[in-house]
């Protein structure tokens, strides 16, 4: 077996600024099992470090597969993955077999833009030093399936625009994520076009200082489970589920709403919404002026919150 010390590990950086223009046409990345000596190879490694190899192989279709080697066990991932494979237009599919993320702090916009990436399997993946996932896959237009691990992600912070103008997107399984720490999760679900329904029931929210935009533009969503966890902590609320036009029922009788501080366009254009349940020990009080339901022609009945919000 070979040692995965830290002096004898690859990082792998191979997917940088020099790398971009050779991979542009790359619609999968595989792990191969040996050289393929009759290509052109990049061999990357530094000092007292085991090398991988890079290579293009054409398939008979005229696809392009990006193909790497190494003898190393695992391929360890640098600790910032920030932009690594941000906007690979024909990208469909990457392989991480042998890769290990427990290094990796930042995530942030890893597969941003990938508008061909279809579905990406990071069960393998250990994000327990990660901090920052914000738009993450933010574009992915074709993406259908994400399957994430079951491991701790304790240390995570931003899920900002995480899955944002992910089209396709119709179901998402994050009941795994530890957000306890987590700050940030504005436009978290924005422009999730086919998105229905979305169960954060097993979330922590009590350090969230930002819902913006959380599900706008989500026009088929109809449905949401909030945790039962108090959101003490939280200010900005406005626009979060701004034009879910699908949307006629919203329960946030477990928030706590009285430290926010912006709220508006809450529901604008939610042309379907039929009740809104509010919490019925706090209120807004510390929004001045703000208008929640503006289009919402359909609205019937709103629950613990006065007429000076409608």
């Amino acid at each position: 077996m070979i040692s995965t010390q830290l002096q004898e590990i690859y990082y792998m950086g191979f997917l940088q600024e020099e790398l971009r223009s050779y991979i542009l046409e790359t619609v999968e990345i595989q792990r191969a099992k040996t050289i393929k000596n009759n290509q052109k190879i990049f061999n990357y490694a530094l000092e007292d470090e085991m090398p991988v190899w890079i290579w293009k192989e054409k398939t008979e279709s005229g696809r392009w597969i990006l193909k790497y080697y190494s003898e190393a066990e695992k391929i360890y991932l640098p600790e910032y993955c920030d932009e690594m494979f941000d906007e690979m237009p024909n990208l469909e599919r990457i392989d991480f077999t042998g890769i290990d993320s427990s290094l990796t702090k930042n995530m942030y916009s890893m597969f941003g833009r990938c508008e061909n990436l279809r579905e990406i399997d990071l069960s393998g993946f250990d994000f327990s030093n990660v901090v920052n996932m914000g738009r993450m896959f933010s574009g992915c237009k074709k993406l259908k399936e994400i399957k994430f691990p079951k491991s701790c992600y304790q240390k995570l912070k931003d899920t900002s625009s995480m899955f944002a103008n992910c089209k396709k997107l119709q179901n998402i399984d994050i009941s795994n994520l530890d957000t306890r720490n987590v700050i940030k999760m504005d436009c978290m679900f924005e422009g999730c076009r086919k998105l229905r329904d979305v169960d954060l029931m097993n979330l922590e929210v009590k350090n969230v200082i930002s819902m913006k935009r959380l599900f706008a533009y989500c026009s088929n969503l109809e449905s949401v489970k909030f945790p039962k966890s108090k959101t003490p902590n939280l200010e900005d609320m406005s626009w979060m589920f701004s034009h879910c036009k699908s949307l006629k029922k919203v329960d946030l009788s477990n928030f706590d709403i009285s430290n926010v501080k912006k709220a508006d366009g809450m529901f604008d254009n939610c042309i379907n919404l039929e009740e809104a349940i509010f919490p019925e020990d706090n209120t807004f009080e510390k929004c001045e002026n703000i208008r929640l339901f503006k289009d919402c022609n359909k609205l019937s009945s709103v629950e613990n919150l006065g007429l000076e919000y409608m």
